[in-house]
């Protein structure tokens, strides 16, 4: 079987961060990838992660890298921002890329990248997770083999990035966006929950904003971004006329069913075998008769957490398309789906409140006043001169933030 070489540019200045776990999973996927270099600015971090993954080549400067080593793959992890222009300049350079999530900071941006993939033929998976978490791959199995009946509607309730769990509601709801109507308010605050490692601009304020979404085969979703996270935390339900499935898709999920006139509650289990000392998660399951079970394909790799398992499946979507042809899971037509309805909310918000037929027609304000934004920021172009952003330094405060209160 064939293993790639892939590069990764953005280490992450600390442990936690999602570029160190990427790099922990791509690790254990041997038999898929090879990881041939680094690249990240700080000089200090690349020659830790580099001792950490015996990587002899590694770079500061994201062109020479892939001018000289040429992956298969580079995995962009630096900040939002600084995603565009990278994604950009690997694809002209022929270099297959996966990206951190959203699709782009707007839908204009987000489509040039896909039309350089597809004008220089590579492959683009954007790296969303929620979908992909192994209760989330077991409530839509559950849903496609009608355990909760026909679908009627949804609810979420997502605190940051709303992409991520509208990626996750639209796959159970498995349709297309039809229109969009929505509500939004900027808010001051004192304090800002749960953020402290975002990098902000003096101006304390959170969006609150809620939409009603109706789906090509009827389904309605209502959504809501609370302006603190406290009041209510990341949740959604899938409601069919059997029952529902709710929960964050982590540890609170549960299937329930009608029965007569009472409601059975099955809590999602999830069992553990021992990898090496450690317990791995083997598969996710319900307490209804006949039980529906998800088994982890990650789990002889040692690869456990549900985010992880999402990497992993995210790295084994890339893989496959290059190596056996097969499509990509999620990419450029998906994630574009979930970021085009926050945009479809604020325009509804911006013409009266009125109802918006998705996709949008043309460009909305907020997406141009993002575009503009971008460029007053790093001074440079990043569609008609993305060469020009290289050395640039992209903080965590992302325009997308900035503008609109999304992460």
């Amino acid at each position: 079987m064939s293993v790639l070489n892939i590069a990764v540019v953005g280490l992450g200045s600390k442990n936690t961060s999602r570029a160190r776990d990427y790099l922990a999973t791509i690790n254990k996927l041997t038999h898929m990838y090879k990881i041939v270099s680094l690249c990240d600015q700080n000089q200090d971090v690349l020659n830790e992660i580099g001792a950490k993954y015996a990587v002899k080549h590694l770079y500061q400067d994201v062109e020479k890298m892939l001018d000289d080593i040429k992956p298969d793959v580079l995995f962009i992890l630096v900040p939002t921002d600084g995603q565009l222009p990278l994604a950009m300049v690997a694809s002209q350079k022929g270099c297959n890329i996966i990206t951190e999530i959203p699709y782009s900071v707007t839908l204009a941006y987000g489509d040039a990248i896909a039309k350089s993939c597809e004008e220089n033929n590579v492959k683009w998976e954007i790296a969303e997770n929620a979908w992909l978490w192994p209760h989330e791959i077991l409530k839509q199995k559950m849903i496609q083999e009608d355990v909760i009946g026909a679908i009627n509607n949804a609810r979420l309730w997502y605190t940051s990035g709303s992409y991520h769990g509208l990626s996750a509601i639209r796959e159970s709801i498995n349709s297309i966006p039809k229109r969009v109507l929505g509500y939004a308010k900027e808010i001051p605050v004192e304090t800002i929950l749960e953020m402290d490692s975002m990098e902000f601009d003096g101006d304390n304020h959170r969006w609150w904003e809620t939409a009603l979404i109706e789906f090509q085969n009827g389904v309605f979703a209502s959504y809501e971004m609370s302006f603190q996270p406290g009041a209510r935390p990341n949740h959604w339900e899938i409601e069919g006329t059997k029952g529902y499935v709710y929960g964050n898709g982590i540890n609170t999920d549960k299937l329930v069913l009608y029965e007569g006139s009472k409601q059975i509650e099955m809590p999602f289990v999830d069992s553990f075998k021992k990898i090496s000392g450690e317990d791995v998660l083997f598969k996710s399951e319900t307490e209804s008769l006949p039980k529906h079970t998800w088994f982890n394909p990650f789990f002889e790799f040692g690869i456990s957490y549900p985010d992880d398992i999402a990497k992993g499946y995210i790295l084994s979507s890339m893989y496959s398309s290059l190596v056996s042809g097969e499509p990509i899971k999620y990419g450029a037509s998906k994630a574009r789906m979930d970021l085009g309805l926050c945009f479809n909310l604020r325009h509804s918000q911006n013409i009266g409140n009125a109802w918006t037929d998705y996709p949008l027609p043309k460009i909305s304000d907020l997406e141009k006043n993002i575009n503009d934004l971008y460029v007053r920021k790093y001074g440079a172009d990043p569609i008609n001169d993305p060469f020009a952003l290289l050395g640039s330094t992209f903080d965590r405060s992302s325009v997308i933030w900035i503008a609109a209160g999304w992460m």
